[in-house]
């Protein structure tokens, strides 16, 4: 290695760390200024051996976080987790329990299950694609068979959220386009497991913990980073025979990946493609599950990914291209895909210097993307996004519930609603001083619901039936008689829209018709 490129190398770790500290610093401030509990973050980030507790005289207790060793020990690791920008604890409970959830008499002798740290994983995956999050932390009901709470990660700039849970046999939920769900993050305290795997209004995943920590990780990474597909409409996989243990020369993809140096995923596109038209070279072992493929195949793939060349001189990846704009993946994914149709050869399949293979973008490409991603601009001083404001304003507010009251003015002032340049580097609508000023004006002055107006929640609940299920029906009335439906102050300080008690007394009429 040239002087020079060590040089550039320590160059390039020294912003790397410098950046990290400076996002840490500005976090962890936010964090004070929102008034979030530290010994939750913490406990959240692993790291409560940064936490002092100091007492003064005739003073209440401090709590304190060492934001210096902790970004010293993150830096030493190697590690560079993250902050959150906001976390909040909410009494309600994430993910209800539903049918069999529920511990049946004192629930003595049950069993502990056991933990899989998979916030602690999740956490890492976010920091790696360098986005922004904020965490909601619910809280469990005693008498629940989960005894670990579930926890949202939100994550604005992707407009998706994932749900997760580090105890075994709970599920992962990846929630795309977060920002046209029906009153956002705080539905999933009304949902239990099953509504929401079943539900059409709402784009989700869920995931099963497959045993290793890095094929867990892979798999979030590809949910997070690529459009939604409803599970019901993947292809199912074929049948394979089940084997004690594996034949001599069988290997699984991380087997693959790891000898070969390549993505988990580039192996797992491959797997998928044999197994279909060779299902005989596969075999699932044990009690684990795991996948072994054929030497056969071993040797194909090998021959196949070690005839990928590097990328040509110019040539980049997603990932390179985000971080030197200081934008995110999906940014430049979409400005990208606008040119696929018209310009193929402007996309390949290279290998990188790591061994992975990646597509890459060509140099016109890039160049071309670096023009106009240059032209946006950054928003002016006191504009905001929707979901900022509503943080601004206690977090008792969804940013569905600000839009709402937004959109009253986008006809008569459309100059108060401008696409900018957000601090992860994609665009989002923000909102002009006087816009905001307006929406605060209306959410203050919001009146509580008169007797006999309700949310689609309780009312749902007391019918014993789906969110919907109710909304459904509901909606039917919404352009006949737009007056019973309002947004009024919940006794939380939350605002959310009620129904009249004329279109609740229609609603139990036609749901309890629907059950006789």
């Amino acid at each position: 290695m040239t002087e020079k490129s060590i040089s550039s190398s320590f160059n390039l770790r020294d912003n790397k760390i410098d950046k990290f500290k400076s996002s840490t610093n500005e976090r962890l401030e936010q964090l004070l200024q929102s008034g979030a509990p530290l010994d939750e973050v913490a406990k959240l980030m692993g790291a409560e051996e940064f936490l002092t507790i100091e007492k003064k005289r005739g003073q209440s207790e401090t709590t304190r976080f060492n934001v210096e060793e902790f970004i010293n020990k993150q830096i030493t690791d190697g590690t560079y987790l993250e902050l959150p920008t906001n976390f909040v604890l909410t009494r309600e409970t994430i993910l209800p329990p539903g049918q069999g959830e529920i511990i049946p008499g004192s629930g003595e002798g049950m069993s502990k299950p056991g933990v899989i740290n998979r916030t602690r994983y999740l956490i890492e995956v976010i920091s790696e694609l360098a986005q922004p999050y904020n965490v909601v932390e619910g809280t469990n009901l005693p008498n629940t068979m989960r005894g670990m709470s579930y926890r949202i990660f939100l994550l604005p700039n992707l407009d998706k959220a994932v749900l997760v849970n580090d105890e075994e046999k709970n599920a992962t939920y990846i929630v795309h386009n977060l920002s046209k769900v029906e009153g956002g993050w705080e539905i999933f305290t009304k949902l239990d497991k099953n509504q929401l795997r079943k539900s059409q209004e709402i784009d989700v995943n869920f995931l099963k913990y497959p045993g290793d920590p890095a094929q867990w990780e892979e798999r979030v990474k590809e949910l997070l980073t690529s459009d939604f597909i409803r599970q019901e409409q993947k292809v199912e996989m074929p049948p394979v025979p089940i084997s004690e243990k594996p034949p001599d020369g069988w290997q699984t993809i991380a087997m693959i990946a790891s000898e070969l140096g390549v993505s988990h995923g580039t192996v797992k596109k491959r797997f998928t493609q044999e197994m279909h038209l060779h299902p005989e070279l596969f075999l699932q072992v044990g009690k684990t599950g795991h996948t072994y493929c054929h030497p056969d195949f071993i040797e194909s793939i090998t021959k196949e990914l070690s005839e990928v060349e590097k990328a040509p001189p110019g040539w980049i990846t997603n990932k390179t291209l985000a971080q030197s704009l200081q934008s995110d993946w999906k940014t430049i994914k979409d400005a990208a895909e606008t040119c696929r149709s018209s310009n193929p050869d402007w996309f390949h399949m290279y290998k990188k210097n790591s061994g992975q293979i990646n597509e890459h973008y060509h140099p016109e490409l890039v160049s071309k993307i670096t023009k106009e991603f240059s032209a946006i601009e950054k928003a002016p001083p006191l504009w905001m996004t929707r979901n900022a404001l509503a943080q601004s304003m206690g977090n008792r507010n969804s940013g569905e519930a600000v839009k709402k009251v937004a959109e009253l003015y986008r006809s008569s002032n459309p100059d108060w609603f401008h696409m900018y340049k957000a601090d992860g580097g994609n665009q989002r609508e923000y909102y002009h001083p006087e816009l905001i000023a307006k929406i605060k004006e209306e959410f203050f002055e919001v009146e509580k619901a008169p007797p006999g107006w309700i949310t689609n929640g309780p009312l749902a609940k007391s019918l014993g039936d789906a969110w919907e299920t109710v909304k459904k029906v509901a909606e039917l009335y919404r352009s006949s008689n737009p007056d019973w439906f309002h947004m009024y102050k919940e006794n939380s300080g939350r605002i959310n829209e009620h129904y009249h008690p004329e279109l609740v007394a229609k609603i139990k009429e036609e749901i309890q018709k629907k059950k006789l």
